[in-house]
């Protein structure tokens, strides 16, 4: 399973699920409490950003061209994992999607009222794989949720 901008020609993308772009803090930063936070007021944070080329990376950035701000990295870091754990670490905030957030006590996911947009969670496979039973019953299964 993975989010994809584009599927490449050879592969075949089942949607099973979606996610959304979010704002990483510690459970005590005055953004945790708060409402969905905007991309101006987030501008002067101290971020933690993905590599270019990540899907985190990508959608930041487009978000940050159609609303016309730039933000603050102040570092760059590899994983989604190390990421959490340099915000919890309090070097700063980071953005992560919200599949992949998890639920660590240290963490809050705040929801960015201008990137609204929510980026589907795919199975990959090869065309000719697209329709075996195992494939669509593990879409239909993702799709209905727990």
């Amino acid at each position: 399973m993975t989010s994809l901008l584009t599927v490449p020609r050879d592969l075949v993308a089942r949607r099973i699920g979606t996610q959304q772009l979010r704002l990483c803090v510690p459970c005590n930063h005055p953004l945790a409490r708060g409402p969905a936070a905007r991309l101006a007021r987030i501008a002067d944070l101290a971020l933690l950003m993905r590599e270019p080329g990540s899907m985190t990376r990508t959608l930041v950035e487009q978000a940050c061209a159609r609303n016309r701000i730039g933000l603050r990295a102040v570092t760059v870091i590899p994983t989604r994992e190390a990421v959490k754990e340099a915000v919890a670490a309090g070097l700063g905030c980071g953005l992560v999607l919200s599949r992949g957030f998890g639920d660590d006590p240290r963490l809050t996911a705040v929801a960015l009222a201008d990137v609204p947009d929510p980026k589907g969670v795919n199975l990959i496979c090869h065309a000719e794989a697209a329709d075996l039973p195992s494939v669509r019953r593990r879409a239909l299964a993702e799709t209905a949720g727990p």
